[in-house]
């Protein structure tokens, strides 16, 4: 079979078996020509060639026009937000982090309250307006809801718009101050350098008073204790030479089965004190009040047997 070389040496010749089809020269040429249209060939200057937008593709100094994929474009990023193939539109993103954000804290600067009003513009909302989490430090002192407000306190609204309902507000006090123990002027012991700066330790107090209250022998209910010049008690019974030099010493008995009992004392008013000993334990606690010419014992339970009690009148 013979074939052409050069295109232009194509001319018509008789159909047999050994020659190609005869094939007008013109038509081939077209065929040719759209075929690079579509494909291109090395070098095409066609623009609309595969191969003339491959190179122009390569070109890094080119501008290439870049397409929205608007079937992934997401306007909802809650909504997608499991996708990895949608792409959030600047709107979407905005709203959904405005979302995230809306509640938190957000200082708003200092505020003056001496107004006695809660704060009405100066938020984070459009036009100024308050908005939940706003919050305000108080610069100068005033009363918001009844409540004291002082420098350094914190306003904050909790809920957006709040006006002036309180329950719309929290406060927070940040006047709470700390002492610390004045550790240099506690002492441990005391001397006859102490000075009215010091104060002792609670074991110091206990160990001092209990040298106070040493005694030479067990007391006995009802009896008296003196003090000698040491500082020390002694038991010292119910010994009328005691007390005969400055007062009367007298007796009595709270009879069984009452909680009172009246003694009858001529010397007795009612601005007299009266000191009464029980000589036995009590069921009940006494306590006693005067009266003109009595003074009565009064028992918090019956007491169920007779209990003698010595007494001293103080004018």
């Amino acid at each position: 079979m013979n074939y052409p070389s050069v295109i232009d040496s194509f001319v018509a010749k008789n159909d047999n078996s050994n020659d190609v089809m005869a094939v007008d020269i013109n038509e081939l040429q077209v065929a040719i020509v759209s075929l690079e249209n579509k494909v291109g060939i090395s070098g095409s200057a066609v623009t609309t060639s595969l191969d003339y937008l491959i190179k122009l593709a390569a070109d890094p100094g080119h501008t290439h026009t870049v397409y929205e994929l608007l079937a992934n474009k997401s306007l909802n990023v809650t909504t997608d937000g499991a996708s990895d193939t949608k792409y959030p539109s600047v709107k979407s993103v905005k709203t959904y982090v405005d979302t995230m954000v809306a509640g938190l804290l957000d200082y708003r600067g200092a505020y003056d309250a001496s107004g006695n009003t809660y704060p009405a513009s100066g938020g984070s909302g459009a036009a100024g307006a308050v908005m939940k989490g706003d919050l305000w430090i108080v610069s100068v002192a005033g009363t918001l809801g009844g409540k004291t407000i002082h420098i350094g306190d914190y306003i904050i609204a909790i809920i957006d718009t709040p006006g002036q309902t309180d329950a719309n507000w929290d406060t927070l006090d940040t006047n709470l101050g700390y002492t610390p123990e004045n550790i240099a002027n506690k002492v441990t012991a005391i001397s006859v350098s102490s000075t009215d700066t010091q104060y002792p330790t609670a074991k110091l107090v206990y160990d001092q008073l209990a040298l106070k209250v040493a005694k030479d022998g067990s007391a006995t209910t009802g009896n008296l204790m003196q003090f000698d010049a040491s500082g020390n008690a002694h038991d010292y019974g119910w010994s009328p030479a005691l007390f005969a030099p400055v007062r009367t010493i007298k007796s009595g008995t709270f009879a069984s089965g009452s909680t009172t009992y009246v003694m009858t004392d001529a010397s007795v008013d009612v601005n007299t004190i009266v000191d009464v000993y029980a000589q036995a334990t009590p069921i009940g606690g006494w306590s006693v009040s005067s009266g003109s010419g009595s003074f009565t014992i009064t028992s918090t339970k019956t007491e169920t047997s007779n209990v003698a009690f010595k007494y001293i009148l103080n004018k």
